[in-house]
């Protein structure tokens, strides 16, 4: 069983995972400084893809292991480009480019889908609330992260609904 566990910034999705499930937790992608930011979109998205890969690669090997693998965020995270698309945050080109390097990826079997997605997409309030009680994460994209929570409800609904 593959579960992802997503939501914005401080929507409590890696307490959630270390909590109940940190002997099975694949983490979040960590910044390096290294991601490319050029314009090249085809590179950019190529570079995500990879990230991702790596990732679905690291949830394999877990749920082999152990029967369970989560994850702190959806590998698949093809709905980080279309919701930044959906506030004019990023263009469709980008979009369209992520879906085509990951369809390769898919196609190939280097990623999948999660059998279980957990969306937690608390209020703006709520969100503005635990960010300010945990110093001890940066938050250096949180205004951007809580623009993006009704996309990335429309998403998931959309998922869940079969209507794509």
């Amino acid at each position: 069983m593959i579960v992802a566990v997503t939501g914005p910034s401080a929507a409590g999705k890696t307490t959630w995972c270390r909590r109940h499930h940190a002997e099975n937790l694949v983490a979040e992608y960590a910044p390096t400084g290294a991601e490319p930011n050029d314009g090249d979109l085809p590179a950019q998205a190529a570079f995500w893809c990879a990230v991702n890969c790596r990732r679905w690669q690291a949830v394999i090997e877990r749920e082999r292991a152990s029967g369970l693998a989560v994850c702190d965020d959806d590998p698949l995270k093809l709905h980080y480009s279309w919701s930044l698309v959906r506030i004019g945050a990023a263009s469709p080109e980008l979009w369209a480019s992520e879906v085509a390097a990951n369809r390769a990826a898919i196609a190939a079997g280097r990623l999948g889908f999660a059998d279980v997605v957990l969306v937690s997409l608390p209020s703006v309030e709520e969100l503005r609330r635990r960010r300010d009680a945990d110093p001890t994460r940066q938050r250096r994209n949180f205004a951007l992260h809580v623009r993006l929570a009704e996309p990335l409800r429309e998403w998931y609904q959309t998922l869940e609904l079969g209507l794509i």
